[in-house]
């Protein structure tokens, strides 16, 4: 007599780390009162990649490969973070360009604030959704990145104005508090942007990109530490990365505001084929396999 027992087997695929610097093919265009340093003996785009992410006060580089007589590779790294780029028209200099963002761990009232490793979900008021729950806001003294819940089980969050320069309130209690709720808009979403608290860098003040796209802008505060949303301009092209946000402000079509990753519902897999039983006589196993990949960032999970 032949028994089978059947596994259901759930496989969580692994996520990879992104590496530090966002990397642009084309000719591009900085000023040369901001070079750091020159270097022909770096021949590669990845060396002179890793040579600015681990220069502190490197923002942008670039990597020339000349052919021709000289056959002599360059790289350029710039303690400057706007630079356009275009299409060289003679074909024969092949230039790379990179953002290699910094952030100051300084962000706040001459305060080291935390930075969790994943932005919150972003939050409305219930009574008015064009209103964003403000992160991070005082809580009986302590910075607060996520919403509270009450007895009820009812979010709650602070929607009150905030930046830059401003003092955060302190909330004692949650009837301080208002009630939230997810927010229903896309990630990212446009027709508006997020006054706050802008991430600053070693050089400049704040982390501000231009003559990047949106998908750019969201890949530059991935692989900025301590960013958790940004604001993005597609007419300009002007990316501006934030570390907490606060005044929610109606813009134009063209305005873009996002968290530093967009929301992921879980997926399942197919099931695989049964596998041979494990037994020619008796008890034995079939296997069948299919993969999950995990909600994350506040995503629909699985049932």
């Amino acid at each position: 007599i032949k028994l089978c027992i059947l596994l259901f087997v759930f496989i969580s695929p692994l996520h990879g780390q992104s590496e530090d610097c966002l990397v642009k093919e084309g000719h591009n265009t900085v000023s040369d009162n901001n070079k750091l340093e020159t270097s022909e003996a770096v021949t590669t785009v990845e060396d002179c990649s890793k040579s600015c992410s681990e220069n502190k006060n490197c923002t942008v580089f670039t990597f020339t490969s000349q052919d021709g007589d000289r056959n002599v590779s360059q790289c350029q790294l710039y303690s400057y973070n706007e630079f356009k780029v275009s299409t060289d028209a003679e074909g024969n200099l092949t230039v790379t360009a990179g953002i290699c963002p910094k952030s100051n761990a300084i962000l706040y009232n001459d305060t080291t604030v935390e930075i969790p490793s994943t932005p919150p979900t972003i939050l409305c008021s219930e009574e008015n959704t064009t209103q964003l729950c403000q992160f991070p806001f005082l809580f009986k003294g302590e910075l607060t990145w996520k919403s509270l819940e009450d007895e009820d089980g009812q979010c709650k969050c602070s929607i009150e104005r905030a930046g830059e320069s401003s003092e955060l309130e302190d909330h004692i209690t949650l009837a301080d508090l208002q009630n939230c709720t997810r927010c229903s808009s896309g990630c990212p979403s446009n027709d508006f942007y997020c006054s706050g608290f802008p991430l600053k860098e070693n050089n400049h003040g704040k982390n501000i990109y231009r003559a990047v796209s949106l998908e750019d802008c969201q890949k530059l505060c991935k692989k900025t530490k301590m960013c958790l949303f940004f604001n993005y301009d597609e007419a300009k092209e002007t990316c501006w990365l934030k570390w907490g946000i606060g005044n929610k402000r109606e813009g134009k079509p063209e305005m873009y505001f996002g968290p530093k990753n967009c929301p992921i519902d879980c997926e399942m897999g197919d099931w695989s084929s049964w596998t041979p039983c494990s037994s020619s006589c008796g008890e034995g196993q079939e296997t069948s396999t299919r993969t999950v990949e995990p909600a994350m960032f506040g995503g629909q999970e699985c049932e």
